[in-house]
Order: structure tokens, then C-alpha cells, then sequence
């Protein structure tokens, strides 16, 4: 009968020694590499350490330097709005003096400036919880004024906006 099929010998199943070695080898490897890391890594401070403040805090290599309080409208909406603003700076600790130099030099331009800057802003710009896009619109106007390396960070600690009506 041809058409039966010859029994074959049941063929044994080996393990696969070599991939259960490689495999186990990897792991050690890693386990190693893993502990080897939490042995030399530096705390955080989610850990409980403590790191000195002035090591890692800008604010201990910064100044601040009030710019202007000023008032300055805006008719975007269609609307009369004032802004009762003040513009701070923080700039670094040994360049104080030297910029507050600058802003009493430079006082009308700086002024001339940042109102353009509020007259022309989007309404939705000078409604938002942290103002960002007007804080970078006035680091980027007051670089220009005082320098590049001069002005590190833009504070707006007043903006008030009251409607005009006339």
C-alpha cells in the first residue's frame, strides 16, 4: 500500500540549554549594571537629600531691577482697556549696577517701547493665568535696549487691566 505513510520515530525534544544559559547570562548582566548604578548615583531630592541653596539656586546669582510702572492702553477689543502695569528683570548679580545704569539712561525709549508693546498686544495675550507671551514679548524688546547677556528673566508683578470708558 502506497499510500500509507511509513511511521516515523518520535523525536525527542531537547531543552534549549544554550538560549536558557544566554538568557539567565543577560539578565545577571543587567541586575548588575542596575545595581551598580544605585550604588554610584547621586541622591535627589526625592530621596531626602539636601543640596546647599546657593549651589544650585539662580536666584542666589540674580538681581532684581525694577524697569517701569506705567500705565498703557489697549484698544484691540474695540474697547478702551488701561494697564496698570510693573515690569521687573532679574539680571545677574554683578551686572546690577551697570544695568540699572542703562534703564535711568535709556528710561524714555524703554517706556516708548513696552506701550507700543501693550497697545498692539492680542487681547487673549494680556488675559492669560501667567502671561508668558507677554513676558517674552518684553524680554526680547528690553534685550534689545539693554543687552544681550543683561536681562535673564521678565517678572510682571502688576497688571491690572480697568476699563475706560469715554
Amino acid at each position: 500500500m502506497p499510500d500509507e505513510i511509513p511511521d516515523r520515530p518520535q523525536e525527542k525534544r531537547k531543552l534549549p540549554l544554550k538560549s536558557i544559559l544566554v538568557l539567565a547570562a543577560i539578565m545577571l548582566l543587567e541586575g548588575g549594571v542596575f545595581a551598580l548604578w544605585l550604588t554610584f548615583a547621586e541622591p535627589t531630592a526625592a530621596s531626602g537629600a539636601v543640596k546647599s541653596p546657593l549651589a544650585s539656586d539662580p536666584v542666589a546669582h540674580t538681581a532684581e531691577v525694577t524697569v517701569l510702572n506705567f500705565r498703557a492702553p489697549n484698544t484691540q477689543t474695540g474697547k478702551l482697556w488701561l494697564y496698570d502695569m510693573e515690569i521687573v528683570i532679574e539680571v545677574p548679580r554683578d551686572r546690577k549696577l551697570f544695568v540699572d545704569k542703562i534703564v535711568q539712561d535709556r528710561q524714555a525709549a524703554i517706556r516708548d517701547a513696552l506701550n507700543t508693546l501693550i497697545r498692539r498686544a492680542e487681547p487673549q495675550h494680556l488675559v492669560e493665568p501667567e502671561l508668558q507671551t507677554l513676558r517674552r514679548q518684553i524680554q526680547v524688546t528690553l534685550t534689545d535696549i539693554l543687552g544681550e547677556d543683561n536681562v535673564e528673566n521678565v517678572l510682571i508683578p502688576q497688571c491690572t487691566p480697568y476699563r475706560a470708558d469715554y
